[in-house]
């Protein structure tokens, strides 16, 4: 056998051996997409499981004082509408979501509602049913307010512990600011725990006045 055949021989095994590594790259992909077709289908499933539960809170008649830019804040919010000062202009807020944590009204939110002081809350269901709101309390560290409704029976998601979430799973932060449709989803993936001395759960799922106050749910 001469060379020429040699390396001929040669090169048909490294094209047997490529051509061979390629399809199983090929019938792993294969193996792969029905996975990837169905994850739409599982965040439907998954939101549908939450959606009863997010809700839209409009503060109504708050206002703070913000200052311009290059301006200097004043040192405390006027509980009275007072004239505005050389620098500074009124700032309201507009809707944002909440979710019911307990069957009998109870409603977590962005403290964003309730820091301009408004003078009244509207929280609407997800089948339209809108109440009034009570603030009755806050945690500024981290954001977060409580409401109260006059409500029974409400549906309340299923919760789940710090220890059975683990940084790379998928996260969905949910939003219903623009009123009882189903509610907006944005994903992501639980990029740490425990930040702010354990307090809370960090996600690059992007998070906006859409759906601040609104759950961060799994695929499940």
């Amino acid at each position: 056998m001469n060379k020429a055949t040699l390396t001929l021989l040669a090169l048909t095994g490294l094209l047997g051996a490529e051509l061979g590594a390629q399809k199983a790259k090929n019938a792993a992909w294969q193996g792969t997409r029905p996975e990837l077709a169905l994850l739409s289908d599982l965040i439907d499933q998954a939101v549908s499981k939450v959606e009863s539960s997010v809700v839209m809170v409009e503060p109504f008649g708050g206002y703070e004082y913000e200052a311009a830019k290059g301006k200097k804040k004043p040192p405390k919010k006027s509980k009275k509408l007072g004239p505005i000062r050389p620098g500074q202009f009124l700032k309201g807020r507009g809707a944002s979501t909440g979710l019911v944590i307990d069957s009998d009204g109870w409603i977590l939110t962005t403290r964003f509602v309730t820091r301009v002081n408004p003078t009244s809350i509207i929280v609407t269901l997800g089948d339209g049913r809108k109440f009034t709101a009570k603030a009755m309390g806050e945690d500024r560290s981290r954001g977060i307010a409580l409401l109260k409704v006059d409500a029974t029976d409400l549906p309340v998601p299923e919760f789940i512990s710090q220890d059975e979430m683990q940084v790379g799973d998928w996260a969905f932060a949910l939003g219903r600011t623009f009123g009882p449709k189903k509610p907006t989803v944005h994903a992501g993936i639980v990029s740490a725990l425990r930040r702010i001395d354990g307090r809370a759960v960090q996600t690059d799922a992007y998070t906006s006045p859409v759906n601040y106050g609104g759950p961060l749910i799994d695929i499940r």
